[in-house]
């Protein structure tokens, strides 16, 4: 099962060989096999990829992802046509009523609102944590009150304080979009290769989006990113490189699903295939999601 995220951030050949990927900088060679490997991120314009690696990639379900010349997630190779029922899932999709939509939005809202509280908790924000949590028993159906924006008010207000804005060009922010991103073409790449169509989300449904069922299910994963940036991004750090390998290693970290603790990468692998079975039996209350640990790597043994 594919776990390792690849990071190329300096300049490099990238190619295929007998289904590995064969990383060649300065006449040193590295092998890595394919079969092991979930995304790749390219952060280097200087950095050559074969369409070897590409097709092979595809063929493997890996997500190649590219970044601009901030550094930052701009785009994600996915395969197609990797599921063996697309068309089935596609028109699962595309058949859902609105209000088995509604439902399954709710119960993502209510897992990320529980989830924000849980990372005001680890973060000693205790009178914080239950004045979230609050906020979580009062979502309704399609969140028609918006608690969700309402929770995140006050959250980030909690965690990062008073003068904390979203909109800021600060490296706090910088980093949060940089793990954001990250999580959003995990999930992405975790979807096509399940047999989905990233465009038709489930409450998100902007036209010019082609990755709005991503945008669903990452809420409830977000507050992992926000907890590490509390750690990590405190007063005058600078986002670095550095700090973009250890919000690549997120995908490692521990998360419990369903009453276990695994990866974050498998319990995204274990939403995924919780929405398939929500689908197949038109059933909301099959849909799992995550719930925050400590930050620590999740040990696979």
């Amino acid at each position: 099962m594919s776990s390792r995220s690849i990071v190329i951030s300096d300049t490099a050949r990238l190619n295929n060989h007998q289904n590995n990927l064969v990383v060649t900088k300065d006449n040193e060679e590295v092998r890595i096999p394919l079969e092991d490997i979930a995304t790749i991120l390219l952060d280097s314009t200087r950095s050559v990829v074969t369409t070897s690696l590409l097709s092979k990639a595809n063929e493997f379900g890996i997500g190649v992802i590219t970044t601009d010349e901030r550094h930052l997630p701009s785009g994600i190779l996915l395969p197609l046509n990797q599921h063996y029922s697309q068309l089935e899932r596609v028109n699962s999709q595309v058949t859902q009523s609105s209000p088995f939509k509604k439902q399954l939005w709710q119960k993502v809202v209510i897992s990320k609102i529980a989830n924000q509280s849980i990372c005001l908790e680890l973060s000693g924000q205790t009178d914080g944590a239950g004045h979230i949590l609050g906020f979580a028993s009062r979502v309704k159906s399609g969140d028609s009150t918006h608690m969700e924006s309402l929770a995140a008010r006050y959250y980030f207000q909690y965690l990062f304080g008073t003068d904390f804005s979203r909109r800021d060009e600060t490296e706090l922010n910088k980093a949060l979009n940089y793990g954001y991103s990250i999580l959003r073409s995990a999930i992405a790449r975790e979807l096509v290769v399940s047999g989905f169509v990233t465009s038709l989300g489930i409450h998100h449904c902007n036209q010019f989006n082609n990755f709005n069922l991503s945008d669903d299910f990452i809420e409830p994963y977000r507050p992992l990113v926000d907890l590490w940036a509390y750690y990590h991004m405190t007063s005058g750090v600078v986002f670095s490189k550095y700090e973009k390998y250890r919000l690549v290693a997120l995908l490692n970290h521990s998360i419990q699903h369903s009453d276990k603790n695994t990866s974050v990468y498998n319990s995204i692998r274990e939403t995924v295939k919780s929405y398939v079975i929500c689908l197949n039996a038109k059933d909301s209350s099959l849909l799992t999601l995550p719930k925050l640990n400590k930050l620590r790597i999740h040990n696979y043994e």
